[in-house]
Formats: C-alpha cells, structure tokens, sequence
C-alpha cells in the first residue's frame, strides 16, 4: 500500500493524479477486506480514505479563496 508501514499518508505533495490512485488502491483493499470478513481492517481503511478525502477538500477549498 501507498501509505506505508505507520499508516499515515501525507497528501500535501500528491498531486491529484497521484491522489486518485491512492484513493481507488485504498477503495480496492477496502472492498477485499470487507469480503474477507476482516471488518475492523475494512472500516480503519474507509476512515483512511474519509480522512484523506477531506483533507484533500479543504486543502483546495482553502487554495481557491
């Protein structure tokens, strides 16, 4: 994965290109997880992708104004 041993991801130099493609790597992990029954790692990743998805928004909403 994208994010590395620790976990963290930092989106601040990803461009969007970069960023899609590690939301959709993360997306795909999630979904496997889920239909390996292994839930708990499933939902850390959704919070994963929420965290980093609205990371990403503020950083351009901020940017815009």
């Amino acid at each position: 994965s994208s994010a590395g041993s620790s976990g963290r991801i930092d989106v601040k130099n990803l461009t969007d290109k970069e960023l899609s493609q590690l939301v959709l790597e993360l997306e795909v992990e999630m979904l496997a997880a889920a239909e390996s029954l292994e839930f708990e790692r499933a939902a850390n990743l959704r919070d994963k992708l929420n965290c980093l998805t609205d990371n990403r928004f503020v950083q351009n909403f901020k940017g815009k104004h």
